[in-house]
C-alpha cells in the first residue's frame, strides 16, 4: 500500500484525519468565554517510558541514510534533478514519485535530506519544479510515468493517479513548494464535490476494507478541513459520510470489515480510518475497547502475522495499540507492551544493506497500487516501501513510549498539536451512537 504521508504524525505541515458513526446525526453547539476551542477529552492513566532504547534502534537513523544512498537516481537526463530514488537495487524503474516521496520522507526522519551527498538548496528547487511539471492541469492529478509504463493495464490510472498524487503533493511539502493547479480528492478542477463523495464512500467494496477505508478516509479528512476552513455547508455531507465509514465497523472486533475477512484487510481498515480520524480530527471512534482486545489476543496468539509476513501488519498493530492506549485506560499498560513487542517484530524485516524489506524473505516482489515495482529476488534485499513502513513504525514507537537514548524523543501530545491548529468544528460520538458536532463561537 505504501506510506501515505498522512498518517500518524509527520512534519506538522503534512500530517491529517478525518471522522465517522453510526445513523443519526444531531448537531450541538458550544461556547466558552475563556475559551471557544473544542476541547478534547484525555484519559487519566499515566503509563512511564519503557526504559532505553535497543542499540540497534539507536543506529538506525545512520544505517537507513546509507542505504538511501544506494537506491538513489544518478541523473542521466538535463531534466532529472538531484534526489530522485528508486524501490530497492533491482527495480524496474529508475525512480519514480512515489519512491521518491518515501525516501524524502525517510530521510526526513534521519536527520535530513541535506544529509545525502550532492544535496544543495538549487537541488531541492530543481525537484520542486520537476514535481511540479508532472501535474494534468485539467484534473490537478499527477503522473509518475515510469510506474505506470510497468503496470500492465490502462483500467483505473485515474485512481491510480489519486494516490500518486498524494505522495507528489508530499514530496513538494518537503521541497517547500505547492502544486500549481488546485486538486481536490473529493471532485474534479480543484473543488471538492460532496455528491461525489458520498457515492464513492457508498458505492466503494467495503469488502477490503484497507483500501476503500484510506480512500475514503482520505476524503473525509479533506472534507472535515474545508469545514474548519470556513465552509459550512459541507457539514451535512460530512456528518453523513462519517457515519456511513462506521457503520462498516464490526462491533464485536473494533476492526473493519466482516470477520471472515483476512485478518490483515480488518486491520489495516481499522488503521486508515482510525489514523484519520483520530488522530487529525479528534473523534474517537466507538468500540475502541473492542478493538484493544483484538489487538492483544490476535497479537500473543501472532494470528495478525500468521496469513502472510508483510511489515505493513506489525506497522498498523503499533499504531492502533497506541490509539487505543489513548482513546481510554482500558488495559493500557497491555497495549504498551504490545508496543514493545512490536518493535522487535518489525526488527525481522531488517536486510544486510541497512534498510527493510516489505516481506521478511527480503527476495519477494514488490508491488505498490497495480505496479509490480521490484521483481522477485534470489537474493535478500531492503525495499523503500519495508523501509518507510518499519522505520516510521519504530520512530512512533520511540516517540510514543519516550525511550530514552533514542533517536527520535518522546512527541508532542497529539490532543495538544490538534489543538494548537485551532479547529473551529470537533465531532464525537456520544452513548447512543450518535455523531456530535461542537462548533466554536456558537
Amino acid at each position: 500500500m505504501g506510506r501515505e504521508v498522512l498518517a500518524l504524525r509527520l512534519p506538522s505541515a503534512l500530517y491529517a484525519a478525518a471522522a465517522a458513526v453510526f445513523a443519526c446525526a444531531v448537531f450541538r453547539a458550544t461556547a466558552s468565554a475563556a475559551d471557544d476551542t473544542p476541547s478534547i477529552s484525555t484519559p487519566t492513566e499515566t503509563v512511564s517510558a519503557m526504559g532505553e532504547a535497543p542499540t540497534w534502534i539507536r543506529e538506525l537513523p545512520g544505517q537507513v541514510l546509507a542505504w538511501l544512498e544506494t537506491i538513489q537516481h544518478q541523473p542521466a537526463k538535463p531534466e532529472e534533478p538531484w534526489g530522485l530514488f528508486t524501490f530497492s537495487r533491482d527495480c524496474r524503474v529508475p525512480y519514480s514519485v512515489y519512491a521518491t516521496s518515501a525516501a524524502w520522507g525517510i530521510a526526513h526522519d534521519c536527520g535530513g535530506i541535506e544529509r545525502l551527498p550532492g544535496y544543495t538548496p538549487e537541488a531541492k528547487a530543481r525537484m520542486a519544479k520537476f514535481v511540479q511539471g508532472l501535474q494534468d492541469p485539467s484534473t490537478g492529478l499527477f503522473s509518475d510515468p515510469n510506474l505506470e509504463a510497468v503496470r500492465g493495464r490502462k483500467q483505473g490510472l485515474d485512481r491510480f493517479r489519486a494516490a500518486v498524487t498524494k505522495y507528489a503533493i508530499n514530496l513538494l511539502t518537503y521541497c517547500g513548494a505547492k502544486p500549481l493547479y488546485p486538486y481536490s480528492s473529493g471532485g474534479a478542477g480543484g473543488k471538492f464535490d460532496p455528491v461525489r463523495y458520498l457515492a464513492e464512500t457508498k458505492q466503494g467494496n467495503w469488502d477490503e476494507p484497507w483500501a476503500i477505508g484510506s480512500h475514503s478516509g482520505y476524503q473525509t479528512l479533506e472534507l472535515y478541513r474545508l469545514v474548519n476552513k470556513g465552509h459550512p455547508e459541507y457539514l451535512p455531507a460530512l456528518k453523513e459520510g462519517v457515519e456511513f465509514i462506521l457503520s462498516k465497523q464490526n462491533p464485536k472486533t473494533g476492526m473493519w470489515g466482516r470477520a471472515d475477512l483476512p485478518l490483515d484487510q480488518q486491520l489495516g481498515g481499522a488503521l486508515k480510518v482510525i489514523g484519520r480520524f483520530q488522530f487529525g480530527m479528534g473523534l474517537i471512534v466507538p468500540h475502541m475497547d473492542r478493538l484493544a482486545d483484538s489487538l492483544i489476543a490476535n497479537h500473543r496468539s501472532r494470528a495478525f502475522y500468521a496469513e502472510r509476513y508483510d511489515a505493513t501488519i506489525p506497522r498498523n498493530v503499533a499504531e492502533l495499540a497506541y490509539a487505543c492506549s489513548e482513546a481510554s485506560d482500558y488495559r493500557k499498560a497491555e497495549l504498551l507492551e504490545v508496543l514493545r513487542q512490536t518493535a522487535e517484530e518489525l526488527r525481522a524485516y531488517r536486510q544486510p544493506d541497512g534498510g527493510f524489506a516489505q516481506r521478511r524473505s527480503g527476495t519477494a516482489a514488490v508491488w505498490w497500487n497495480d505496479a509490480e515495482a521490484v521483481p522477485a529476488s534470489d537474493a535478500p534485499r531492503s525495499d523503500i516501501h519495508g523501509t518507510q513502513a518499519c522505520l516510521y513504525a519504530v520512530r512512533n514507537i520511540c516517540e510514543w513510549t519516550g525511550w530514552t537514548h533514542a533517536p527520535w524523543p518522546r512527541a508532542k501530545p497529539w490532543r495538544q498539536e490538534l489543538a494548537e491548529r485551532h479547529p473551529t468544528c470537533l465531532l464525537h460520538v456520544d452513548e447512543s451512537g450518535k455523531v456530535v458536532v461542537e462548533r466554536s463561537g456558537q
